[in-house]
């Protein structure tokens, strides 16, 4: 039967290398299978709404700025290894 593996998640990169480290030097073989990995994730306000920041540039011979619109996303840390 297959089981769900066990992920942990961070937003701090070294703290995602350093557990990684840790897992890979343990004793019990299914965690010396850890892989690592990356993602992102979108950043919400308080109303569950992904925050979108909008900046203005000025183009050259505009009269008014052109305006920008991006998400603001975040930079997520995995580590992995099977469930026993």
């Amino acid at each position: 039967m297959f089981k769900e593996p066990v992920v942990f998640t961070t937003t701090d990169k070294a703290k995602r290398d350093e557990l990684f480290r840790l897992l890979r030097e343990s004793t019990d073989p299914l965690e010396r299978q850890v892989t690592k990995f990356s993602g992102n994730e979108p950043i919400l306000d308080a109303e569950g709404k992904q925050i979108v920041l909008t900046q203005y540039y000025l183009v050259p011979g505009a009269r008014n700025p052109e305006r920008q619109s991006r998400p603001v996303w975040r930079s997520t840390w995995f580590v992995s290894y099977p469930g026993a």
